[in-house]
């Protein structure tokens, strides 16, 4: 990890301890090594994105695990994105149908926007069948405004992917929203939020 961390002040000693902390500029340095180190190979960042576990996100995503909806898990994870690993704005727009969470990438460093676009977008759809106990559900999908010929084409063997669309963002039906999870617990669900608090 030793030249993931160059430019960073930190050594492989700061990302052992429970107490560790990773500021965002930080991370994008990380990932600019990152890149630098690879030659930033085409689906680099969905590879990447395809690691994160629930877990990952710590009290977070135990926040986001033990809550008892979808429009729950929506709300904690939009309340507290800045305890996550992305540099996303999230929008959640509920329509009659089907409900849009947009990702807004517009403010993020462009030498490092595919990479993070590619990261987050494969850690949603590794995250959100583990909310609904193991499978995608249905009628979910994924708009991208890129075409069918980059590397977010390699989405597409994760869930059903739009090409071409207007916006970057997880389409679901808007009924999934007052699903329940099934590892819902109310109890715990209160007291991950206060920790994110």
């Amino acid at each position: 990890t030793g030249p993931c961390l160059a430019e960073t002040g930190l050594t492989d000693a700061d990302l052992v301890g429970p107490d560790a902390v990773v500021s965002g500029a930080q991370e994008l340095q990380i990932v600019r090594n990152l890149l630098a180190l690879t030659g930033d190979p085409v689906g680099l960042g969905i590879e990447v994105g395809t690691r994160y576990q629930i877990a990952s996100a710590g009290i977070l995503g135990f926040a986001l695990l033990s809550s008892p909806t979808m429009r729950d898990a929506l709300a904690v994870g939009l309340r507290f994105s800045q305890l996550s690993s992305t540099f996303h704005r999230f929008t959640l727009t509920i329509g009659d149908a089907d409900s849009i969470f947009d990702l807004d990438e517009s403010e993020i460093p462009p030498d490092v926007r595919r990479f993070l676009l590619e990261r987050d977008l494969a850690a949603i759809a590794g995250i959100v069948p583990i909310l609904f106990g193991g499978a995608m559900p249905v009628g979910a999908r994924m708009q991208l405004r890129s075409g069918p010929d980059t590397p977010l084409r390699l989405l597409a063997g994760l869930l059903t992917v739009e090409f071409d669309s207007p916006r970057n963002a997880l389409v679901f039906p808007t009924e999934l929203l007052a699903a329940p999870l099934p590892t819902a617990d109310p109890h715990t669900a209160a007291l991950c939020v206060r920790q994110c608090e």
